[in-house]
């Protein structure tokens, strides 16, 4: 039997701003909520039976952009923080990997045009939203993927990872055998120890719009 362990946290900033005389308003909003998990065994498989998923939105005028940074490892992302303000809004933390720590930020331009930097790389959303972070080599590694996650609730991330091809050569290099996956029951929870910047918000609520 495989336990799994939760953690969200939810940081959310809005502010409005009305043109003078025009009555036109923007806002921008950002939110997060996470997950980690290890399901135990003799051989745990970093980002499939063991890992960290971190679902950010951020939203000019209503219109959400979402993006997920998929980990091998638990209590690698940590510092979240957000920011907002009429010129668009920003998300940022830290990764820490065997090579060091490196920055990852979103932000979201007044054209609610959504940008990635992990370390000095840029990504456009456009290649993918989803960020899979292979953390444990020489180097760290990245993969940007295409994934529809507006369904996706927090629990999902770990089955989808046992079934995909994709992700199991990416992370581990190879395939898994299926019933491999299930081996052991220990779980280990995993909680962020930074404060974040804005006010944590409920777990309660759907998992896949949002850390």
């Amino acid at each position: 039997m495989i336990s799994s362990s939760w953690r969200s946290l939810s940081l959310v900033a809005c502010v409005a701003f009305v043109a003078a005389g025009c009555g036109l308003s923007s806002s921008t909003s950002s939110s997060m909520k996470g997950r980690s998990w290890s399901s135990g065994g003799t051989e745990p498989k970093p980002g499939i039976t063991v890992g960290e998923v971190n679902v950010i939105t951020l939203s000019q005028n209503g219109v959400p952009q979402t993006v997920v940074f998929w980990a091998d490892a638990t209590d690698c992302l940590s510092g979240m923080k957000s920011s907002s303000g009429n010129s668009g809004g920003m998300f940022q933390m830290s990764l820490t990997a065997a090579d060091g720590v490196s920055d990852i930020e979103v932000d979201l331009d007044a054209q609610g045009v959504a940008t990635v930097a992990i370390g000095d790389q840029q990504y456009s959303l456009a290649a993918g939203n989803v960020f899979l972070l292979k953390t444990s080599g020489d180097a760290l590694e990245v993969r940007q993927l295409q994934i529809d996650a507006d369904w996706m609730g927090l629990e999902d991330y770990q089955p989808l990872a046992e079934d995909s091809d994709e992700l199991q050569t990416f992370f581990l290099g190879a395939v898994i055998d299926a019933d491999s996956s299930q081996d052991g029951d220990a779980a280990v929870e995993n909680t962020d120890g930074e404060s974040p910047a804005q006010t944590p918000e409920s777990a309660s609520g759907s998992a896949s719009g949002s850390n």
